[in-house]
């Protein structure tokens, strides 16, 4: 089976990392096409199955552009499920408050553009007969195109303080877990344009405010890099609670425990990465 990963970030590489011994992988860039463009895609037409995680993703950015936010989060979702069978991966913001959610389409407009033009996108992949895939908050082992996720930026601290919402709750997800759910969907390809379920959740099982999350990070932390004060953000833009449940597959682990993985994997590879001061001064 030869699968096609859209995007190049900590979500496309962590399905990447999981899926390689399974199945041929190509993992194409933004520079290597564009969603928008659907010439471009015609480099898909020797793959059995595509793992779409491009968004125009940046908050404020689809807020000041919302035309563009359609063009990737909408429309190029349609061009990408339209080529060949599509997983897209899709996020807690296309919902508002009352979590958490199951996997069902939202019965009210997201308040967000980001939200607004995800929520398009997974509607015109299911048209085309794909799958669509949710997370939240996502954090793992590569970078991410949105910057250092809040483990790392905690993490990368050197005393301070971090301010972060008491009043934004959603569902962490550790990108190797999720990895795993998706790569699991993405081998049974032939399969997906029959499935009439069609809408999954990645997340880890848990729920959580921003500043709970920063606050779990420490207590896993070696060592205490900061401190964590929360605030109430009451941004308008963003969901209250969309926190998110699986109930079509068997939960995964609690997103504590999968922190708790994530910062010993985080030790020993910065530990990996320090230069010896013997050798330094070899």
């Amino acid at each position: 089976m030869r699968v096609a990963i859209l995007g190049d970030g900590l979500v496309a590489r962590s399905v990447a990392e999981a899926i390689a011994d399974k199945a041929e992988v190509t993992v194409f860039g933004h520079g290597d096409l564009d969603v928008t463009a659907p010439v471009t895609l015609a480099v898909l037409d020797d793959y059995d199955v595509a793992v779409n995680t491009v968004a125009f993703h940046r908050f404020d950015a689809c807020e000041a552009d919302p035309a563009q936010a359609q063009r990737v989060n909408t429309l190029g979702a349609r061009y990408v499920a339209e080529t060949l069978p599509t997983i897209y991966i899709s996020t807690d913001y296309v919902f508002n408050d009352d979590g958490p959610h199951d996997e069902v389409l939202p019965g009210e407009r997201p308040r967000s553009v980001y939200g607004q033009t995800k929520l398009g996108g997974e509607l015109e992949t299911l048209e085309a007969g794909g799958i669509v895939v949710r997370i939240a908050a996502p954090f793992g082992h590569y970078p991410s195109h949105k910057g250092p996720t809040i483990p790392e930026r905690i993490m990368h601290m050197h005393g301070g303080v971090l301010r972060l919402p008491t009043d934004q709750t959603f569902t962490p997800t550790y990108m190797p877990d999720a990895a795993q759910r998706i790569v699991a969907l993405a081998l049974y390809a032939e399969g997906l344009r029959h499935d009439s379920r069609r809408i999954y959740h990645a997340t880890n099982a848990g729920s959580a405010t921003w500043a709970q999350l920063g606050q779990a990070t420490l207590e896993v932390a070696a060592f205490k890099p900061c401190k964590i004060e929360g605030f109430a953000a009451k941004d308008p833009k963003r969901p209250r609670n969309s926190a998110l449940r699986s109930t079509i597959l068997p939960p995964i682990r609690h997103w504590r425990i999968a922190l708790e993985e994530w910062a010993i994997r985080d030790q020993r590879e910065r530990e990996a990465a320090a230069v010896s001061p013997l050798r330094a001064t070899a």
